[in-house]
């Protein structure tokens, strides 16, 4: 998934369902949370512009051999390049907001707030469902200069929070006890670590800003 919360909300079931002990199911979130880190460096890295170029060598090798390893590895590059070129998609999507002039101003007037910002970033990635592509949106903000590194990394820790109301939700709409219990483990990891992100806010920026790497680049680190 393009971003942890299908595989949230799937193990939410998977446990309301006993075919999976909740002990594994949050090793397993906190495995997805990871992950998620992983796909915003992707788009950091541009290397989401190659996503077509991959689809298709592994689309010409899946089709070109017969049932051996060499298949199998084309119709994972395959399916590879066609996770890129989602997010691509979502990223250059984005563009239009992050270039308005409405969006900076708003932005810029809500930088000495970073609680707002968290909130606006949580509710960024519950409308796109997905973490990963909200957070393809600050990264486009911060590297266009409409938003300082403090501001980026609030709205990216707000992100964070929202990419788990959908496994939220799935499990209040009928899982068991034990698929409630990681629902709210899941969200209640992310939001100690959220808000612990936003009372060391300062310090965290002045770190970051310390690497020798573009504006975008310091977001997905600080994910990471």
């Amino acid at each position: 998934a393009q971003s942890s919360s299908a595989t949230s909300s799937l193990l939410v079931g998977l446990v309301s369902a006993q075919l999976v002990p909740l002990s594994v199911a949050v090793v397993m979130a906190l495995g997805t949370n990871v992950g998620s880190t992983l796909v915003v460096q992707l788009l950091a890295l541009h290397v989401t512009d190659y996503a077509l170029v991959l689809a298709g060598i592994g689309a010409a090798v899946a089709m070109g051999t017969r049932r051996t390893t060499l298949r199998d590895v084309g119709q994972a590059c395959f399916g590879f390049g066609l996770v890129l070129l989602g997010l691509a998609a979502l990223q250059y999507g984005s563009i239009p907001i992050a270039t308005s002039h409405i969006t900076a101003e708003v932005l810029r007037a809500l930088t000495s707030a970073p609680f707002v910002l968290a909130l606006m970033g949580l509710v960024l990635a519950v409308t796109f469902a997905s973490s990963a592509a909200a957070i393809g949106l600050v990264l486009v903000l911060a590297a266009n200069g409409t938003l300082p590194l403090t501001a980026a990394l609030a709205l990216m820790l707000g992100a964070n929070v929202g990419s788990t109301v959908t496994a939220l939700v799935t499990a209040l709409s009928g899982g068991s006890i034990d698929g409630l219990r990681l629902a709210f483990i899941h969200t209640g990891t992310k939001l100690a670590a959220a808000l612990v992100g936003l009372v060391t806010l300062g310090p965290l920026a002045a770190l970051i800003s310390h690497l020798l790497l573009d504006p975008a680049a310091q977001v997905a680190v600080a994910h990471l």
